[in-house]
C-alpha cells in the first residue's frame, strides 16, 4: 500500500504539473520515491499527501495607453497612469520602472520625390533629376493621375521605361530607402525595383538590389545571392523599404513589412560593389504599369525608448516601483507649461517591467505611452458683473505678470461696486 500511495503521487505530480504549473509531491514519510517505480493508473485516496505550487511570470498592463493635456502657460495638470499587475494569485510581483524619451520625430528625409510638382501625363526625362537608362529620353517614364498614393501623381513604368535617379554623398551612415509600389490586378510581365551602389550613364555598374515582381508566379523575388519570395500584392500601395546600414555593409530589404531578404550591401547582386548609394532603378523590363509614389531617402531616428532622454515639461511620480499579483499601482502623471511657447509637444512615457514578454507593446516588457501636450495662450481676464449682484471674480490661474496691474485694477473695481451695491444710500 505505501509504494502504490507513492505512484498515485506521481501519476498526480504529472497531471497537475500540466494544468498548473509547478506541483510537489511527497510521500506520507516525506521523502521522494520517484525512482524505480513501474508505470500504471493508481487511484488516490485520502492517506496520500500532495503539496501544490501554483503561480507565473508577473504580466504588465498600463491604462490609459496615451496621455494628452491642453492647458494654459505657465500652468501644471496632473493625470493617473495605472500600471497594473494582472497575473494570477502567487504569481510573480511586478517590477516597473518609468523613463522619458524625447525622441518623438520622424524619419529625417534627406531626399524625396512624391511627382506631384510636375504636369499630369510628363515625361520625367530630365525633370527633378530623372532620367532614361544611359541618359536615354527612350527609357523615361511619364507621370500619371490613374493611381496616386499623394494626390495626385505617381509615375507609371511600363514598356521601354528604365528610369534612374543618382545620388551622391551617401558612403557611411545608416539609411532607409523607401518607395510605394502599385501592382494592378491586370499586370502583366517581369517588372524590377533596383538599387546600384555605382551607376555611370556609359560605363561599368553595380548593383546591390534587384527585387522582380513577375505576374507568372504572382512572387517577389530577390535576384541576389541570399534569394528569397514572397507573394506579390496586386491592386493596393505597398512598401517597398531597404534598411542599409554603410558602415557595417548591410541591408535588409521588406516587401509590406515583410522581410524579404537579409545581406551584404556590396556584394547582394554584383560582387566587388562600394559603400555607397548611387542611384535607383525603376526598370518595367517591356512589363505593363507598375505605379511608383512617396519615394524617399532617409537617415533613420533610433527606435523609440532606445535613448532615454529628459522632458522638461512632464514629471511622473512614483517612476519605479513593485506591484503584487492582482494589484494596481497610480503614478502621478505631471504636465508643466512653465516658460514654454504656445504650440503642440510631443514625447513618450517608457515603462519597462520583468513582464517575460518581448516588446513593445501593452503587456510586454516594454509599454510605450505617447505623450502630447498642447500649450494655449492665456484665456483673458472677463468679469462676469460689475453691477454688485456678484462677489469679485478670483484671478484667473496662469495670468501673465505683465498682466497683473490691469488685473488687479479690474479686481478692486468689481470690489467697490459690490461694497456700494452692500450700503444703503
Amino acid at each position: 500500500m505505501q509504494r502504490q500511495n507513492i505512484v498515485r503521487i506521481l501519476v498526480l505530480f504529472v497531471l497537475l504539473f500540466a494544468a498548473v504549473g509547478s506541483v510537489t509531491a511527497k510521500s506520507p514519510d516525506g521523502k521522494d520515491h520517484a525512482a524505480g517505480l513501474p508505470s500504471g493508473n493508481y487511484p488516490l485516496d485520502s492517506s496520500d499527501n500532495v503539496v501544490l505550487s501554483s503561480g507565473g511570470p508577473a504580466n504588465i498592463n498600463v491604462s490609459p495607453l496615451s496621455l494628452a493635456s491642453t492647458q494654459a502657460t505657465n500652468t501644471q495638470t496632473q493625470q493617473v497612469l495605472t500600471i497594473g499587475n494582472t497575473s494570477s494569485a502567487g504569481s510573480s510581483d511586478l517590477t516597473w520602472t518609468v523613463f522619458e524619451d524625447a525622441n518623438g520625430s520622424p524619419e529625417l528625409v534627406d531626399w524625396s520625390d512624391n511627382f506631384d510638382s510636375y504636369a499630369t501625363g510628363s515625361q520625367m526625362h530630365g525633370q527633378g533629376g530623372w532620367k532614361g537608362w544611359a541618359n536615354d529620353p527612350a527609357a523615361g517614364a511619364r507621370t500619371s493621375s490613374i493611381q496616386a498614393r499623394s494626390a495626385p501623381n505617381s509615375v507609371d513604368i511600363l514598356g521601354a521605361s528604365d528610369l534612374v535617379h543618382e545620388y551622391s554623398g551617401y558612403s557611411s551612415g545608416s539609411w532607409v530607402y523607401t518607395a510605394w509600389q502599385y501592382v494592378p490586378t491586370d499586370y502583366t510581365g517581369q517588372s524590377y525595383f533596383i538599387l546600384l551602389n555605382t551607376y555611370v550613364d556609359v560605363g561599368t555598374n553595380n548593383w546591390s538590389v534587384q527585387v522582380q515582381f513577375d505576374a507568372g508566379t504572382n512572387l517577389v523575388v530577390n535576384e541576389g545571392a541570399t534569394g528569397g519570395t514572397l507573394p506579390l500584392i496586386k491592386g493596393q500601395w505597398v512598401e517597398l523599404r531597404d534598411e542599409i546600414n554603410l558602415d557595417v555593409n548591410t541591408q535588409s530589404f521588406y516587401y509590406n513589412n515583410q522581410l524579404l531578404y537579409t545581406g551584404t550591401w556590396t556584394d547582394e547582386v554584383s560582387v566587388g560593389g562600394v559603400l555607397n548609394i548611387g542611384a535607383v532603378d525603376l526598370f518595367a523590363n517591356n512589363a505593363t504599369t507598375v505605379f511608383y509614389d512617396d519615394v524617399s531617402l532617409a537617415a533613420p531616428v533610433p527606435p523609440l525608448c532606445d535613448a532615454p532622454s529628459d522632458i522638461p515639461w512632464v514629471s511622473e511620480t512614483p517612476s519605479n516601483g513593485t506591484t503584487v499579483a492582482g494589484a494596481s499601482t497610480p503614478v502621478q502623471v505631471t504636465f508643466d507649461s512653465t516658460g514654454l511657447a504656445v504650440g503642440t509637444y510631443t514625447g513618450n512615457l517608457c515603462v519597462s517591467s520583468n513582464d517575460p514578454d518581448p516588446g513593445p507593446g501593452n503587456g510586454t516588457n516594454l509599454v510605450i505611452v505617447p505623450l502630447t501636450l498642447d500649450v494655449q495662450a492665456p484665456t483673458a481676464l472677463t468679469l462676469s458683473s460689475l453691477d454688485g449682484t456678484q462677489s469679485p471674480a478670483p484671478m484667473p490661474v496662469g495670468l501673465p505678470l505683465a498682466a497683473l496691474p490691469l488685473a488687479a485694477g479690474a479686481a478692486l473695481a468689481a470690489a467697490y461696486a459690490w461694497r456700494r451695491k452692500q450700503r444703503p444710500l
